[in-house]
């Protein structure tokens, strides 16, 4: 359940906070005795204190520092614990996983204390490879109405109405298929395409695959809706190196 204005639910791992005017990241951090790059790390749309400015959208903060991590299909507790430099035996205490340290796709976990990757400039070369590499196409095709860049560092945004079928941009495996309608990415699906290339497919209204499904450039994985933070019916499509975003333009046809 969300929040009252002003008013806290304490969920397992984490609080969802429904923002109030005048609320700024620095201003929730001091409340939750959290540094402000957690508030931000894990609410991957706020950049910045206008845009958590926003009333009424819903934040979530985790109940201790760290991230919080959707576990996407194959993955170990070791990866995620090198993905964030963190430790396994950190996250296993923290969500009570047992000896086993059991964990379940599509579920999500925290990360005590983790960092996400610094990112770092790719050579053209590289660039080139993947892009013949890879074969990258456009999940879908439209208006972009949000690029790359400093006030944008997550992906790009394109224009999609509900219902528009959203396609895979390349062949590999569906790790994840998830997420919360109300916040953030709201739904979203995430593919691997091997070589440390993954893509994120986010604000979807339903969804065509499963965790685990072998995909094809092209295939349908879901279509577009409105869930999470969002203003309007689009596609956000995000690429990532390694876990490290990268601008899709670089890599999707002209």
């Amino acid at each position: 359940p969300l929040a009252d204005e002003g008013e806290l639910v304490r969920q397992p791992l984490l609080y969802r906070y429904k923002v109030q005017p005048g609320d700024t990241v620095s201003g929730l951090a001091a409340r939750f005795d959290i540094a402000g790059y957690y508030i931000l790390w894990n609410n991957i749309d706020v950049i910045t204190d206008a845009d958590f400015l926003r009333g009424g959208a819903e934040r979530q903060v985790p109940s201790r520092p760290g991230i919080l991590h959707g576990v996407r299909y194959g993955e170990t507790l070791l990866e995620i614990a090198e993905e964030y430099d963190a430790k396994v035996v950190d996250i296993i205490e923290a969500n009570e996983l047992g000896r086993d340290g059991g964990i379940v796709a599509g579920t999500t976990i925290l990360v005590p204390n983790g960092r996400l990757a610094q990112p770092s400039q790719p050579t053209p070369g590289l660039i080139a490879a993947a892009k013949w590499r890879y074969n990258f196409s456009w999940p879908t095709r439209n208006v972009i109405t949000s690029y790359f860049g400093p006030s944008h560092p997550l992906g790009i945004d394109i224009s999609a109405p509900v219902g528009t079928p959203i396609r895979a941009a390349a062949a590999g495996t569906v790790i994840f298929v998830g997420g919360a309608a109300c916040c953030s990415y709201g739904l979203y699906v995430e593919v691997a395409h091997g070589g440390g290339f993954t893509t994120l497919y986010a604000h979807l209204r339903n969804f065509a695959v499963k965790p685990g499904d072998a995909v094809e450039a092209g295939t349908v994985l879901g279509h577009a809706g409105l869930t999470g933070r969002t203003s309007g019916p689009h596609l956000h499509f995000e690429l990532k190196v390694n876990g490290v975003r990268r601008n899709p333009l670089l890599y999707l046809p002209d």
